[in-house]
């Protein structure tokens, strides 16, 4: 299924799993999508260094930690069931949250103004 948010398309298959995350410092809320398609590893590399290899997020949308978030965070999370229930193509996130939520929790990411 193709995700459509406000900073860009994500492509996400069948071993997938999608939550709500609580703020930390940047007091915004995630929807993010987890992928559970590889086992998460340990290992340690040619230099003998300790690593861990997790599985890939993937961010669907941010939200502002307010009054009213969790209405929010239902109203998404019952747009993406919908979409996996009809076996849609296309699962529109891009008017969830506020594009100032996705600058508070990173500068990095820049918002797309879709027709």
């Amino acid at each position: 299924m193709l995700f459509k948010t406000r900073v860009g398309l994500c492509v996400l298959g069948e071993y997938v799993e999608i939550r709500a995350i609580p703020p930390t410092n940047s007091k915004t809320w995630a929807i993010t999508a987890q992928y559970r398609g590889c086992p998460d590893m340990e290992g340690r590399s040619l230099l003998g260094r300790k690593f861990k290899m997790g599985s890939v997020w993937f961010y669907l949308a941010m939200l502002n930690d307010q009054e009213g978030v969790g209405a929010e965070i239902e109203l998404a999370m019952q747009k993406i069931a919908e979409a996996y229930a009809s076996s849609a193509k296309l699962c529109d996130l891009s008017q969830v949250g506020s594009p100032d939520a996705w600058l508070k929790h990173s500068e990095r990411w820049r918002t797309i103004r879709w027709p």
